[in-house]
């Protein structure tokens, strides 16, 4: 089975991404700060170092390798830039 990791997964572009990828067979691990149900979700902060390296052990011990990365985690800030 192909693997694949998508970041920024609990809501929005994230969870649609990680949706589709699940409908066309893949297993997907879902990373995000918020808290996830499932069973490939993974509570994870990607800017921190040990966060990132907890995740990738999990990902690595239930599918042996990960074949796609989505990088969609972000921040929304809005209001005037100046």
């Amino acid at each position: 089975m192909v693997s694949a990791a998508v970041t920024g997964a609990a809501t929005g572009s994230g969870a649609a991404i990680a949706d589709a990828l699940s409908a066309e067979g893949f297993q997907v691990f879902r990373l995000d700060v918020a808290h996830l149900d499932g069973p490939n979700a993974i509570k994870a902060d990607i800017t921190s170092p040990s966060d990132l390296s907890a995740a990738v052990e999990t990902i690595s011990d239930r599918a042996g390798k990960l074949d796609v990365l989505v990088n969609n985690a972000g921040v929304l800030i809005e209001g005037a830039l100046a």
